[in-house]
């Protein structure tokens, strides 16, 4: 991971998240721990997104929100799965099954800048993300509930971006992050 000016979307610096190859369950994050207090059960963000032309069919992880601890943590996460968004709620502190709901749409663009919005709820459990100011996916989580769960979190701490690989990586990839940016509201385009 390297701050960069090659290629950015606004100014002149953007956060590059390289992948090598091969590569196997590789991570690369940058982490902001301690988020404040207005963040802990409702927050927002923004970043502008460009992930090569050519990325491995894999789950890849973009960002998550979470409880400190990593690896072993409470979080939601925005991802991609064969092409489409993911997001998903996972408990990997769980002794046995690990907690995890999942929900998928949208296609993921690739080898262009994109704004990418978010918004993760842990009263009650649910994220969406919207793609250049449209929404994509909303979805609620649950686990192990029959209806509309609260807490599932326990608070969102620590914040990372960046990318998490699920599986082998045949080729290299890179993804770009600009103008990253939390709230407790929704953000929008950078003006």
């Amino acid at each position: 991971m390297l701050v960069q000016q090659d290629k950015a979307a606004h100014g002149k610096y953007a956060l590059l998240a390289r992948c090598p190859t091969p590569a196997q369950k590789t991570h690369a994050f940058l982490m902001a721990r301690n988020l404040p207090e207005p963040l802990r059960h409702h927050l927002f963000g923004r970043a502008y997104v460009y992930i090569a032309p050519v990325v491995p069919d894999r789950h890849i992880i973009f960002l998550t929100a979470g409880t400190s601890g990593f690896p072993l943590y409470k979080y939601q996460e925005v991802a991609s799965a064969h092409g489409r968004f993911q997001l998903t709620y996972v408990d990997t502190t769980a002794i046995g099954p690990h907690g995890e709901d999942y929900h998928a749409g949208g296609d993921v663009p690739l080898g262009r800048w994109f704004l990418l919005e978010w918004e993760f709820n842990d009263h009650p459990d649910r994220a969406a993300i919207w793609i250049d100011g449209q929404p994509v996916l909303d979805t609620p989580f649950t686990f192990k509930t029959t209806g509309p769960s609260t807490d599932l979190v326990g608070g969102f701490t620590d914040f990372a971006i960046g990318f998490r690989l699920w599986g082998a990586a045949p080729v290299p990839f890179d993804i770009y992050y600009d103008d990253i940016a939390l709230d407790v509201h929704r953000l929008g385009a950078v003006k």
